[in-house]
């Protein structure tokens, strides 16, 4: 099998008849039909070629929407997907402020607590040791006390 031959066999463009007219000495012999020439000589309908390329276009421009969109809605998860870790992330340290400001407000309270009885011990001492022991009875003591507390 020859070079040619076998180039024509493995293109099936070059297999396309060709019509061509044979002149020998400038004089035309008639048609000739030959199953091989140049693709450039190759006859086509330049209608169906037309519509192919056509086709092709539009096939392209769809392919490359539908990517494009596809590459959108990705983006579009990986914000929300962002998104959702940010909001988990702000839960999370709402929660955390939230329970340090109630063990702070639990410390605050213990330690009210805690004043309140150190200046009542104070009180009591002072007036205690204010007023002399034999003056002072139970109920002098007891009016003494609150009055003082009221004060505080």
């Amino acid at each position: 099998m020859s070079f040619a031959s076998e180039r024509i066999r493995r293109d099936p463009e070059l297999m396309a008849p060709v019509r061509t007219t044979l002149s020998v000495g400038g004089v035309p012999h008639g048609n000739l039909h030959f199953t091989q020439g140049p693709p450039s000589q190759l006859s086509r309908r330049p209608s169906s070629a037309g519509s192919n390329v056509e086709e092709t276009k539009v096939n392209l421009e769809f392919v490359r929407k539908e990517a494009e969109l596809i590459e959108l809605e990705l983006e579009l998860e990986n914000q929300r997907a962002k998104l959702k870790i940010k909001r988990d992330i702000l839960t999370a340290e709402k929660e955390l402020k939230i329970q340090e400001v109630l063990e702070n407000s639990e410390n605050f309270k213990d330690h009210d607590i805690q004043l309140e009885e150190e200046k009542r011990n104070r009180t009591e001492t002072f007036v205690r040791q204010s007023v002399p022991n034999s003056t002072c009875n139970q109920e002098t003591l007891k009016e003494t006390l609150q009055f003082s507390n009221f004060l505080l």
